[in-house]
């Protein structure tokens, strides 16, 4: 076997390359910029304050979280909506916060650390409608605790799904979340904007009817 040479860049600034784990934005002296890119600068920099006050605002979003899964019966397509989550985004289904967030909501003692204990007395407790509003609850939660400040800047599926599904169950979003959805412009995207998924329809509080073998599809 011939051994191979592996030769690093020892200038790669000067190269032209980039630091990929660098996720710093980069920023130009005012001097180095025209008047319109300065005024560019100066009001990008105030939506960026001013959007993340607006983000800020989530308590308004929980508390709608809240109400929202006192229901009794599972909103439309609800069953697309676990599905799609549990295969297009396993990835923020064991999050610890959205385990205690759940928690909370349904009366349970958050864990100090790991997941919360007594989640199977409550599904016992529970109507088959019932249950399925839990198991929509538990996604939920992770998906809100998988947000940030971040989230209006660069739009990422999971979160684009997640506020395009409770807009169509009845939350009014604010335009800052509009832009997390992909359904308003980020403004600074680095990357094409994702496309949200198909969302289901503003939910009721009354069972889906749909008949065996007529499951809402959902497609990414």
């Amino acid at each position: 076997m011939s051994a191979v040479c592996l030769c690093p860049c020892t200038d790669w600034r000067a190269q032209g390359h980039a630091d990929l784990w660098d996720r710093a934005p980069e920023r130009r002296k005012a001097s180095d910029m025209t008047p319109e890119q300065r005024e560019a600068a100066k009001a990008e920099r105030q939506d960026v304050i001013e959007s993340n006050k607006a983000w800020d605002t989530e308590p308004v979003r929980r508390e709608w979280l809240a109400t929202f899964v006192t229901r009794k019966v599972a909103p439309k397509a609800a069953a697309a909506f676990l599905a799609y989550v549990l295969t297009e985004h396993s990835e923020v289904v064991h999050d610890m916060g959205g385990d205690h967030l759940a928690a909370e909501w349904f009366g349970l003692k958050p864990a100090a650390y790991g997941i919360t204990s007594g989640w199977g007395k409550v599904i016992e407790q529970a109507t088959e409608q019932r249950a399925q509003v839990l198991a929509v609850a538990r996604l939920l939660s992770a998906l809100e605790k998988n947000t940030s400040r971040g989230s209006w800047r660069r739009v990422a599926p999971a979160t684009a799904l997640y506020m395009g599904t409770i807009a169509a169950w009845g939350y009014d979003l604010a335009e800052v979340e509009k832009r997390a959805a992909g359904l308003a412009p980020t403004k600074r995207a680095r990357r094409p904007r994702a496309t949200a998924a198909p969302v289901p329809e503003r939910a009721t509080d009354q069972p889906d009817t749909e008949q065996p073998g007529e499951a809402t599809t959902v497609t990414s």
